[in-house]
């Protein structure tokens, strides 16, 4: 029985590494759309599986270790080959460059959270939304123009590339309680995200997404902006004193 359960919740860390292997495939048969598809699919099955683990009590070492292996693939490797197949297939090492320096700082990522202790907030943009920062790029390509949306995607994966590795926080959600009751307030903003997100991917998913990768940057700017003033006011407080 206590073998069934553990293996409940890694049926999902599973699912989350068919789902990258499948974007793979998508990406080297040109069905890109699909491959983002299939990676967003993988962000989710990778939120259920430590939800559903911690519910049941089937927490485990081999889990987490699972779980950071099937990550590394759905949300390094993955994104990676989607974004060079996409973008710079046709470009040489360019292409290979920049993917590379994305799949080397979500590798690094994945390794500062498993050494680091855990807790509700992470220190650097987790890999999942640098993975969903590479598939919105691909929901929002049909409405530019490819030319010049390539310089905006290079700048952007630079930038996913360094608020991963960076050491601002931003906060996370695989330790939400899924049975804690939620405000009606809360319930009604949840259901209409998801309602979105069914509705109008291509739109819904990178919102979400800029929204959140943006929040730790904006978040650490208010942060150090208040720190700034309040240092200045005593400055000027004990100026006045002397």
């Amino acid at each position: 029985m206590k073998r069934t359960i553990y293996l409940f919740p890694n049926l999902f860390t599973a699912a989350n590494l068919m789902a990258g292997f499948y974007s793979i495939i998508f990406s080297f048969r040109g069905r890109f759309f699909d491959a983002a598809i299939a990676i967003a699919l993988a962000v989710v099955f990778d939120n259920l599986d430590g939800k559903i683990a911690r519910l049941i009590s089937a927490t485990s070492r081999f889990g987490f270790e699972y779980d950071s292996l099937s990550d590394l693939v759905s949300f390094g490797v993955a994104p990676a080959i989607l974004f060079y197949g996409y973008f710079y297939s046709f470009q040489g090492d360019l292409g290979i460059v920049i993917s590379a320096i994305y799949l080397l700082a979500g590798s690094l990522r994945l390794a500062k959270f498993n050494v680091t202790s855990q807790n509700d907030r992470f220190f650097g943009l987790p890999i999942p939304g640098g993975a969903l920062v590479v598939v919105s790029m691909i929901l929002l390509s049909d409405d530019f123009s490819l030319l010049q949306y390539k310089v905006a995607a290079l700048m952007m994966m630079f930038i996913t590339s360094y608020l991963m590795i960076s050491n601002i926080r931003y906060e996370g959600f695989k330790h939400v309680n899924i049975t804690k009751r939620l405000s009606m307030y809360l319930f009604a903003i949840t259901a209409t995200v998801i309602i979105l997100v069914i509705m109008r991917p291509k739109i819904a998913i990178p919102a979400i997404t800029f929204v959140y990768a943006a929040s730790g940057p904006v978040i650490f700017l208010a942060k150090l902006t208040r720190r700034k003033i309040r240092n200045y006011r005593i400055a000027q407080k004990e100026g006045n004193n002397v």
